[in-house]
């Protein structure tokens, strides 16, 4: 019997063994595929560009399957839920097709995706979300500044050269965190003449493609009407599903209650996909809580007050923290981080200094404004 707390992606990996001929492909199953492509499929061979499709149950043929994990934060979940979709009969048939990945610390970006076709006329696109690289969290820290970062670029150029691989082909776009955002991202700004061929996207934990502009950051002036308004046109639904972690309510300057919270299996606030509970092969979804979404919307609070340099500033500040405070298993680890800003920002000069001061001032005065 499985209990409450197995109730989570693993658990309905190793029970759900219908076909996708037989039970429709589900907002369950793109969980496990935004999940599956945190794997390293770019340490291997079987994988570079131009290689055949792999089959999902020949995985283990091509690398042993903590190879495939071995660098991930939680290694012991990505396990479980890898060798569930090798040894299911619902996954196995699957093939994983045109892998990507690219990591350029020029552009600052780093991205990675995949095609898997469920039948010649359905295929999923898979983008990842942020990894242990620092090149990925000072790409996601620079999306509060820039209004299209690279990595949006590529998914977006990754999508177009799919279409022309599936010509028959509609499309579910679907990611984890940042690469939830990526999916997003297309939906909402691939030309009008490729919408058609999409027919959901989903977001998981991903955050608001939004800048939460105001009157000190000028130049997103209009932007988050202009994301507004192409939501209102799009022929297909885009889902948002937040975590108790509730990443996806970074950078939000819409209404959160609009989007889809789900449960967790874990002890506490997690953002990971292995911790969503799935039950009956379905998301569970609660009410939203007023106090985490008043905690997740800190920076749509914060952001407003800030100009660009200020938010370029902060993230520069962010990235030699994270540096300092070592990769990747500290990455999560604030205490550590806010550590490794102390001597920082004794070796700053003045005017950084009084520019950190006012930053933190500012983040303190969003933090205690009135939640509700």
């Amino acid at each position: 019997m499985i209990t409450a707390m197995e109730e989570n992606l693993e658990a309905y990996l190793r029970t759900e063994s219908r076909s996708f001929a037989d039970r429709p492909l589900g907002d369950a199953d793109l969980l496990a595929f935004a999940a599956l492509i945190y794997a390293g499929f770019e340490r291997f061979e079987a994988f570079r560009p131009g290689a055949l499709g792999v089959p999902l149950g020949e995985l283990q043929k091509h690398a042993d399957l903590h190879e495939y994990i071995e660098h991930d934060y939680d290694p012991a979940t990505m396990q479980g839920i890898v060798s569930a979709m090798v040894e299911s009969p619902r996954f196995a048939p699957i093939e994983l097709q045109r892998f990507r990945c690219i990591v350029d610390g020029e552009r600052v970006m780093q991205f990675a995706a995949a095609c898997f076709p469920i039948a010649p006329e359905l295929v999923v696109i898979a983008y990842r979300g942020t990894d242990a690289k620092l090149v990925g969290w000072a790409e996601s820290l620079n999306l509060s500044w820039q209004a299209e970062g690279p990595g949006e670029e590529e998914a977006l150029r990754y999508y177009r050269e799919a279409l022309d691989a599936y010509p028959q082909a509609q499309f579910v776009l679907c990611g984890h965190s940042k690469g939830g955002a990526e999916a997003e991202h297309v939906g909402v700004f691939c030309e009008n003449g490729l919408l058609s061929r999409i027919t959901r996207v989903v977001s998981f934990d991903g955050p608001a493609l939004t800048r939460c502009g105001g009157a000190m950051c000028p130049e997103f002036e209009g932007y988050d009407e202009l994301i507004a308004a192409r939501y209102a046109q799009l022929p297909f639904p885009i889902v948002r599903y937040i975590t108790p972690a509730a990443v996806g309510l970074l950078m939000e300057a819409g209404d959160p209650h609009r989007h889809r919270y789900t449960e967790c299996t874990a002890d506490r606030p997690d953002h990971g996909a292995g911790a969503v509970r799935i039950v009956g092969g379905r998301i569970v979804v609660r009410e939203p809580d007023p106090e985490g979404i008043a905690a997740g919307l800190v920076a749509s609070r914060f952001l407003p007050n800030m100009s660009l340099s200020d938010r370029r500033f902060l993230c520069e500040l962010a990235i030699a923290a994270f540096r300092r405070a070592g990769l990747p298993g500290n990455i999560t680890d604030i205490p550590s981080i806010a550590r490794a800003i102390v001597p920082l920002y004794l070796a700053a000069p003045l005017s950084e200094k009084r520019m950190m001061l006012s930053i933190a001032r500012r983040f303190l005065s969003a933090q205690l404004q009135p939640r509700g």
